[in-house]
């Protein structure tokens, strides 16, 4: 049986999905898209944040909201067909 590696990026706990955070591509419902201020007190950008409806992305790990950038936004209008955050709920993604 293959040890279970360790991301160097979970080092960096961040309040996000992150690509440390995805090991094998995992499907996803988009429970709500909010425009809300960074959680990380990094900047004071705003951010596309989709919560999802699922509460694990593995057993015991809770799974974390994620930022959509501008590509990912993108995406989301053009798989949902409206540009308007409100109208990209109850909508399945997988996460890779």
């Amino acid at each position: 049986m293959e040890q279970q590696k360790t991301h160097y990026r979970k080092a960096f706990d961040s309040p996000y999905l992150s690509s440390a955070d995805v090991v094998d591509s995992v499907d996803l419902t988009v429970k709500r898209v909010t425009l809300e201020k960074d959680k990380t007190k990094k900047t004071k950008d705003m951010f596309n944040t989709a919560y999802f409806a699922e509460k694990e992305i593995r057993p015991g790990e809770p799974l974390k909201p994620m930022i959509l950038n501008a590509t990912n936004s993108k995406m989301m209008r053009k798989l949902t067909g409206s540009p308007f955050i409100e109208d990209w709920v109850d909508f399945r993604v997988t996460i890779y």
